[in-house]
């Protein structure tokens, strides 16, 4: 009988877990889909004849310490050079077979905060450095193809 309500318990704790992890997963992909509608509603919103200035900071109102723009077919040696092991977080989003978006990357202590999936047809340019050719200021140039 003892077993029984031991065994009992630890189910019970192990589902609470598993629910708790699959409401955390929840919310972080409905913050990455929200930052992402903000993000293009902004382009949309204020573009003018095929481009505008952003400044991800002041404009959208996001914190972080450094972004990063990764464009279709970035070599994941290429991710991994820049952004070191917690490049593994963008594996699943496969950027280096992908012609349809680019990743906006933003890094707040060393983690990464926020990933946008930002359709190919909004071209990010920047004076880039050619050591870091994906580390982009706060503040870019984005042209909107038509």
């Amino acid at each position: 009988m003892r077993r029984r309500k031991t065994f009992i318990s630890i189910l019970i704790a192990a589902l609470v877990l598993y629910g708790l992890l699959i409401i955390d997963s929840a919310n972080k992909e409905a913050r990455k889909i929200e930052l992402e509608k903000k993000v293009i509603g902004y382009i949309q919103k204020h573009e003018h004849n095929g481009q505008l200035h952003i400044n991800f900071s002041k404009d959208l109102n996001l914190s972080f310490d450094k972004v990063y723009i990764f464009p279709p077919y970035t070599p994941e040696k290429e991710i991994k050079q820049h952004l070191g092991p917690r490049s593994q977080d963008l594996k699943p989003y496969g950027i280096h077979y992908r012609d349809d978006i680019s990743l906006l990357v933003f890094v707040q202590n060393q983690e990464i905060k926020n990933v946008v999936e930002l359709p190919s047809k909004y071209e990010v340019t920047h004076p880039g450095k050619p050591h870091q050719p994906y580390l982009i200021p706060s503040t870019v140039q984005i042209n909107v193809a038509t």
